[in-house]
């Protein structure tokens, strides 16, 4: 009999402790996030492991500048925007290397910035000479122009793009992959807003200015063609939080926290900071692998 009392007294134990240590593997599992940053003297793309914080310099061997990366969707690769001094100019453009940072290719024949790869694999969208969108056909020699926009991030289906409009009027825009719709959804939003698109499709988190401050936001994506979105706002803590990116699973945001990288867990607020960069160094565009 007490043996059977303590069986189920430890079955007991184990069942309750069970949601405690599934949530505590939630908060530290493994993942990486690509980032940007001038740690080393000039703009580097690095690769942090987000369990143990290690951070790896991709692309070290560029004396010049690297920044922006963005993830294929099967994690394998990284398109970001590079100067490279074998060209013997200052022009910036679109390349392509392997997450260890070899086999680096050019995509991009013109001045082009701020990469967002494709959900299908086949497109990569980036902003141009002033300040245009282009879609480039990765399989095609094609890019087509999208309009104005500083920056652009893919809805999950690949048929649409949020994008950053900064004129005539600022603010987060919508627009169809083919360029036949477009519409503003928060006239009036700050310039660089960075907006990113959740994994399941259902929200759009960007970063605006609120009186000196810049925080987080959300805008939910049921009727973006229909009516006028109600944005949320995600984090107040007094750091200048901009260029959010969800992590896969759509639980997380990293961003870049004054100059550090942070994750911000969207069901509990709990934010952690995963660097703690020299004074002088700046981090930039967080990208959570696939």
């Amino acid at each position: 009999m007490l043996i059977r009392l303590l069986c189920l007294l430890l079955i007991a134990i184990a069942a309750a402790l069970t949601p405690a240590l599934a949530f505590g593997a939630r908060l530290h599992d493994v993942g990486q996030i690509a980032f940007h940053s001038d740690a080393d003297g000039d703009s580097d793309v690095y690769l942090l492991d987000v369990r143990t914080r290690v951070l790896v310099n991709l692309t070290r061997s560029n004396p010049d500048y690297d920044s922006s990366p963005s993830w294929s969707p099967d994690g394998t690769r990284l398109a970001f925007a590079s100067r490279r001094p074998e060209r013997g100019d200052q022009t910036q453009m679109i390349y392509m290397m392997n997450i260890d940072g070899s086999g680096i290719e050019r995509v991009t024949q013109l001045r082009s910035r701020k990469p967002s790869w494709s959900p299908d694999g086949m497109q990569i969208a980036f902003t141009s000479v002033a300040d245009t969108i282009i879609v480039a056909d990765l399989e095609q020699p094609r890019e087509i122009a999208l309009g104005g926009g500083a920056s652009a991030d893919w809805s999950p289906d690949a048929q649409q793009l949020v994008v950053d409009v900064p004129f005539p009027v600022s603010g987060i825009g919508i627009v169809a992959a083919d360029g036949t719709e477009r519409r503003m959804l928060t006239p009036g939003a700050a310039f660089f807003s960075e907006p990113d698109w959740s994994p399941a499709g259902d929200w759009i988190a960007f970063a605006d200015s609120v009186g000196s401050e810049w925080d987080i936001f959300l805008l939910p994506t049921n009727c973006l063609w229909d009516c006028e979105p109600q944005r949320i706002q995600l984090t107040s803590a007094g750091s200048r939080d901009i260029m959010p990116d969800w992590s896969p699973d759509g639980e997380r945001i990293a961003y870049v926290c004054d100059v550090d990288v942070c994750v911000l867990h969207v069901a509990t607020g709990t934010i952690d900071r995963l660097t703690r960069l020299p004074p002088y160094a700046r981090a930039g565009a967080p990208a959570w692998r696939p």
